[in-house]
């Protein structure tokens, strides 16, 4: 598959994941979104290693890490915020961690993290429209 394939193979499951956060986060389930918000800016990430590496997208899952190996230039601020979603998803994913409340997380809080998600969304599909 051509590297333009592969790149609209991630946006495209990055707007799906993006849609079921919305509506996972409107039915309650905040810390799943939160979740899902993860997979959503790893994808475009993803997008964005495919666009410069082809099908060889690394199989890891450190915002981080892959935003550095797709080549993407990260301000102090979008570092953290990568590495804030980076640990959320590895604390909802093994329950024995510290740092994420119960399933049932307050809504204020899992706001603040959606409202990153979607700043981020919109500034990796800026990057990935040029």
């Amino acid at each position: 598959m051509p590297s333009e394939k592969h790149v609209r193979y991630w946006i495209d499951s990055a707007e799906e994941n993006y849609k079921s956060m919305q509506r996972i986060f409107a039915a309650g389930e905040y810390v799943w979104a939160l979740f899902i918000g993860h997979l959503v800016i790893e994808k475009l990430v993803k997008a964005c290693c495919a666009r410069r590496w082809g099908a060889d997208v690394p199989k890891i899952h450190d915002l981080t890490r892959l935003a550095k190996k797709a080549g993407i230039a990260l301000s102090t601020e979008r570092e953290d915020d990568l590495d804030r979603l980076t640990l959320l998803q590895t604390n909802v994913r093994y329950h024995d961690q510290q740092g994420v409340p119960t399933r049932r997380a307050q809504r204020t809080w899992a706001q603040g993290h959606i409202e990153t998600i979607t700043e981020l969304r919109k500034w990796l599909l800026d990057i990935l429209s040029k």
